[in-house]
Formats: C-alpha cells, structure tokens, sequence
C-alpha cells in the first residue's frame, strides 16, 4: 500500500493525480482526486465473473458510496477497473451545482479504506473452478455435480431398473419417466461416458 498525499479541493484545472494505491491479491486499487472531488477504483482479474460487466449490472450487488458509476479501462492500465466517486449531495466538491452546499471532505485513508472493503465484496463472488474427466461406468453412480442446467442423462436408479431421462432444472433433478423430483435418488449411467465435471464454489465471505 502506498500513499501518495492527502486529497484537497480545488476548482482549478481537472488534472487526475493518484493520491494512493496498491494490491490485495489478484486486485488492484486506487485513489485519485480529480480537484474538484476524489474518485476510487478497484480492479478485478479476468477469471472474475464481473469481469468486463458494465457497471450498472452490478450495482445492487456491490456497496459503495454513491454507488458503482464506472467500469473499463483507465489510463496507463490495461486492466479492467469499477469506480465511484464522491460527488454528491452530501459531499463537499468544487462542481458548480454543488458548490456553496457544504458536505463532507473525505480523506485518502478513508477512500482507501473503502477501497479494501469494496475488493472484500468482489472476493465474495470469486467462483473457484477445477475440472475434472469422469468416466461413469454401467455401475458407476453418477455425481451430484455432473448434472449441469438444462443437461439430461440417461440412467437406472438400480441395475434392474428401466432407464429414466433424468435433467437438473432449478437446482433440482427431475425425472421425466416418472415426473418427479429425484434429487435423493441416487443415478447410474446407463452407458460408459466421459463427462468433464466443473465444480463450482463460492468465494470466500471476508
């Protein structure tokens, strides 16, 4: 973490001077003042699955001041970057149709601050992928998370059973033989098949 300067207002030129960055992981963060208010930034990797989202997509996912009002690139980076900025209202900015109004000074430390908490948010929707090649067998069960949306299998619940058209639709196995819910059953593939299991889990809450 580096700290450049402390931000102060002014209503001159609109030059954007970094006054702080640094990296938590795979993230990278900003602070920079644009003189008449200060703006944050945080980036994400590209195995993110907000990457290259527009902002507004994920708003009401992400808790910031003010709320998300970017996403792309910035300048001298080729990383893909969510800011926001503290223009509003209730802050304290040299923009003509909020000056005379008061409103609070942030500081660099308090932008930085916000700035960790908001790359804690992003961390929380991280998805960690490994894949794996199954070979499922006439007595080999099928796993759980072999069963993607939308995807059917032929399988048997036993090896005198009839074959079912089993399919994961929200987040439950339905049987179109029967035309039941199955998700306790447990399924056996029908033929020796390769599937490429993708597990998925959540990212840690910080």
């Amino acid at each position: 973490m580096t700290i450049y300067k402390e931000m102060k207002y002014h209503c001159g030129r609109r030059l954007i001077e970094t006054l702080a960055e640094g990296e938590v992981g795979e993230y990278k963060w900003k602070v920079v003042s644009l003189g008449t208010h200060p703006c944050g930034y945080v980036s994400v990797p590209e195995n993110h699955p907000f990457y290259e989202k527009d902002c507004w997509e994920i708003d009401d996912q992400i808790e910031v001041h003010g709320g998300l009002s970017f996403s792309g690139r910035i300048e001298d980076s080729n990383d893909f970057w969510f800011g926001w900025d503290y223009a509003h209202c209730e802050d304290y900015t040299y923009l003509p149709m909020y000056v005379g109004c008061g409103g609070k000074r942030w500081s660099t430390s308090e932008i930085v601050d916000e700035c960790l908490k908001v790359i804690k948010q992003f961390r929380f929707y991280e998805r960690v992928s490994s894949k794996t090649i199954v070979r499922l067998t006439y007595n080999g069960v099928i796993p759980k998370d072999t069963f993607k949306p939308q995807q059917a299998f032929l399988a048997q619940s036993s090896k005198n059973d009839t074959f079912h058209l089993v399919k994961l639709i929200g987040g439950e196995l339905y049987d179109f033989t029967t035309r039941d819910i199955v998700s306790e059953v447990s399924w056996y593939a029908w033929e020796p098949i390769c599937v490429e299991v993708e597990v998925k889990e959540q990212g840690e809450n910080l």
